[in-house]
């Protein structure tokens, strides 16, 4: 039987960090990298055969210049995603905001982004 859902989570993160050079996944590692990025579903509607993810994706990094770079570059790729991700349907990239770590060292950016996706 064919899924009615499409889980953006099992593939947006790898396909992302491929697109940034950098390792991505949907929580941040315990043994964090230089750099790395973070995908994680905020909330959004679904229902058979479309889903409505809101996501934020978060860019981390020991520099702000370094944090915002990858965040720019994650809002670029993310704009044409669905060119990667035949699933998404319509996304919508919303804020690119500083929003720091502070308890650990890392810099970070976080982008809001919306999606529609289908299976």
């Amino acid at each position: 039987m064919r899924s009615l859902m499409f889980d953006i989570l099992a593939v947006l993160p790898q396909k992302l960090g491929a697109a940034l050079g950098v390792p991505c996944s949907t929580t941040v590692p315990s043994d964090k990298p230089d750099r790395f990025a973070t995908v994680e579903r905020t909330g959004g509607p679904s229902g058979p055969g479309r889903d409505n993810p809101y996501l934020a994706v978060q860019t981390w990094a020991s520099t702000e210049a370094e944090a915002y770079t990858l965040a720019l570059m994650a809002r670029e790729w993310l704009t044409w995603c669905w060119e990667a991700i035949p699933e998404v349907c319509s996304v919508s990239v919303e804020g690119t905001m500083r929003f720091p770590d502070p308890d650990s060292r890392f810099e970070r950016y976080q982008i809001n982004v919306y999606m529609v996706t289908r299976p």
